[in-house]
């Protein structure tokens, strides 16, 4: 550009051919565009990111007050009440699953102090999450067996409201994976800043 400026001013005559005639960007207006739509001012603000979706948001790092809330009632409080409140199944002379009912109590009872454990100290346990998660993980397995045996006794049970608590081990199953996800994650992390390169 400078040097067609300096032919220009010294009278000596230039070619107007372009470099690249067939460039879009030899129109300015073009190239105003161009540049607008790749290099933000700094008065406009730039795009919101895109959120993400229901699945990315239940197992992300970032714990909101509905998930802790959710956590909190399905993963400790719900699940003392139905063991409280057993309507035949581990308990009782015709109980359903009376023969599991040692293992069930004790996994049980680990599994909500688990849950108890990691949503009051979190990722302050540092590597013991890899545990915890271990043991959530297997806790959320179980439960989930145990949830979809009762899925149809609870389906009948909802005439009467007791049957709702039917489905404790299915919410439950879920708050214990997404914590057990999220206690891995945060034991690899303190893995990985540990490491001394």
């Amino acid at each position: 550009m400078m040097f067609v400026l300096a032919k220009e001013v010294a009278g000596i005559e230039t070619d107007e051919t372009p470099a690249y005639p067939a460039s879009i960007l030899n129109d300015p207006q073009t190239r105003e565009h161009f540049r607008s739509a790749y290099i933000p001012t700094d008065d406009e603000p730039l795009e919101e990111a895109a959120k993400p979706g229901f699945w990315r948001r239940q197992f992300s790092a970032d714990t909101t007050s509905a998930q802790r809330r959710f956590d909190w009632l399905f993963g400790v409080i719900f699940p003392v009440i139905c063991f409280a409140f057993d309507p035949g199944i581990f308990s009782g002379e015709h109980a359903l699953l009376a023969l599991y009912a040692p293992a069930a109590y004790g996994l049980s009872y680990a599994a909500i102090m688990g849950s108890m454990l990691w949503l009051l100290m979190g990722q302050r346990l540092g590597a013991l999450n890899a545990l915890l998660a271990a043991l959530l993980g297997v806790s959320a397995v179980v439960s989930l067996v145990i949830g979809v045996v009762l899925f149809p006794f609870s389906f009948v049970g909802m005439i009467v409201m007791i049957g709702f608590l039917g489905y404790t081990p299915l919410l439950m199953s879920f708050s214990l994976f997404r914590n057990a996800v999220r206690a891995f994650r945060s034991s690899n992390a303190h893995v990985y800043l540990s490491v001394d390169y």
